[in-house]
């Protein structure tokens, strides 16, 4: 019980303050039913004055991208005149229009409002004005498209050309100073529809809770040596917090054999569109899951739950994810690992971000819900049963806590025993039978008994059969093998692959 003690107080985490509800402004739409209402509720569940939800007169089903001058007229120059008027801003917007329609911006004091939240409804790219030769120029250092979210965190601040990025004052930061303060942090709560988002939303508020349960999953081997060392910090970072990782570095995405049971943590690259177990229907991501994966157009169809990287991931529960509405170019796209610890500290999901953003009026959007924190409470809270009842993540909790590597082997099996006693699953099982196996003692194997077993990942019933076979234990594995054969009934190829690579 002194070491459980001990190894409760090792797995505590960081305690930081919580963000002023009254420094978030809301902004939805006005015609769009769903996001007056996304934003509302959402203002309600994190205590967000009302007076801090601007719904703007946005045209009813408004478009992905706008014009510099409908950016201006419908988005920048509204939020420049109500913001002041209701306290949240200090200066006001007059003087003449520049050449894109932007009212100036006359500050007189530190804003009151430190995070914009965009609503689904409200447009995400501000693309290019066409030139003098009515054509649009293709993506370059000082190009002047720009997401809307990354261009409005200059709200508070005087106009500035907007061709090319800025160096964001936030990046590698965790407090505020000086150059932090008129900047206004953003995020979006967006996705393929207003019910994605909220579902999404669920999931994180679960998570926040009960604590980030399940699996962590990188998926390495793109086409960038810099981008490669990034994700592989992301494993190591993965592995030190305790959870079981996957890592692959081949240069397809994660196949159909892959395990790819509760992703609590997804970071991959590069493909232009979901492939692989992440894209597969049944797929679903742990609640509150943090999901990244890296290219330059991850963003730029973001309510497209198919074709969309950041859509995809939202559709399937990320509650973080983020990537780009145009191309960033790598070394100003968010840094995944930076994200990645600076949520373990204790940060939130929009401060960890934000100081993994290199740069602003440019191509980055963070989307889920900027004050959601991952890691607010503890793993050893997360396996208290007098804390929380039973649930299908509770087992995960168990399982990451006995991947420390500072537990010891007895308080290891003690932890999968309890964790499988309290959650039965498959991951269980198979954790718990391999410790015994390592330990040199028997273990039991009452794959019947576990609930659900027909519904688990298929790439962890194919461990699972590796395994038994792998033990001497062929009428167990036959059986698994058996429910993999009726699983993929529909799929001939992908079930001749599978059973196959069993059979090996």
């Amino acid at each position: 019980m002194r070491r459980l003690a001990a190894l409760s107080l090792l797995l505590a985490s960081v305690a930081r303050a919580d963000i002023d509800p009254a420094t978030v402004v809301v902004v939805g739409s006005a015609r769009d039913p769903e996001s007056a209402a996304l934003a509302r509720d959402y203002a309600r569940s994190r205590a967000i004055p009302e007076a801090n939800v601007v719904l703007l007169d946005l045209p009813a089903g408004a478009a992905a991208s706008v014009s510099w001058a409908d950016y201006a007229r419908l988005i920048l120059n509204p939020l420049r005149e109500e913001l002041p008027r209701r306290g949240l801003v200090a200066g006001k917007a007059g003087g003449a229009a520049d050449a894109r329609g932007r009212a100036a911006f006359l500050a007189t004091d530190d804003p009151k409002a430190r995070w914009l939240v965009l609503c689904h409804g409200v447009p995400w790219l501000i693309r290019r004005d066409a030139g003098p030769d009515g054509k649009v120029p293709g993506p370059s250092p000082a190009s002047e498209s720009a997401s809307v979210d990354s261009e409005l965190a200059l709200l508070a601040m005087p106009d500035a050309d907007p061709s090319g990025h800025r160096p964001n004052p936030w990046f590698g930061q965790t407090e505020e100073g000086e150059a932090t303060r008129r900047l206004l942090r953003t995020a979006r709560l967006d996705g393929p529809s207003a019910a994605a988002v909220r579902r999404a939303l669920a999931g994180a508020r679960l998570a926040e809770e009960r604590g980030l349960r399940g699996r962590a999953y990188v998926d390495l081997g793109g086409p960038y040596k810099e981008g490669d060392q990034w994700l592989g910090r992301v494993e190591q970072q993965c592995r030190a917090l305790g959870f079981p990782t996957t890592a692959d570095t081949a240069r397809a995405p994660l196949g159909g054999d892959t395990r790819f049971d509760a992703p609590a943590l997804y970071f991959g690259w590069y493909e232009a569109s979901p492939k692989g177990r992440v894209a597969e229907a049944e797929t679903r991501l742990a609640p509150g899951a943090v999901a990244f994966h890296l290219h330059s157009f991850s963003a730029a169809a973001l309510r497209d739950g198919r074709n969309g990287w950041v859509g995809a991931l939202v559709e399937k529960g990320a509650g973080l994810t983020f990537g780009n509405v145009a191309e960033p170019y790598l070394a100003l796209t968010i840094r995944p690992e930076i994200v990645l610890a600076g949520l373990a500290r204790g940060m939130t999901a929009g401060e960890a971000a934000w100081a993994a953003t290199p740069a602003v009026s440019w191509m980055g959007v963070i989307v889920g819900d900027p004050l959601y924190r991952p890691f607010a409470t503890p793993l050893h809270e997360q396996i208290d049963p007098r804390r929380h009842p039973a649930d299908p993540w509770t087992s995960y909790a168990y399982l990451r806590a006995a991947s420390l590597e500072q537990v010891e082997p007895d308080i290891r099996e003690a932890l999968l025993g309890t964790g499988l006693q309290r959650s039965p699953s498959l991951a269980a099982l198979l954790a718990f039978a391999r410790q015994r196996q390592a330990a040199g003692k028997p273990f039991s194997w009452p794959n019947r008994a576990l609930p659900r077993l027909a519904e688990e990942d298929t790439g962890l019933l194919l461990e699972a059969a590796r395994f038994l076979k792998a033990s001497g234990r062929a009428d167990e594995a036959g059986e698994i093998q058996h429910l993999l054969r009726e699983r993929l009934a529909g799929d001939p190829a992908r079930l001749k692959a599978l059973t196959d690579e069993a059979a090996r």
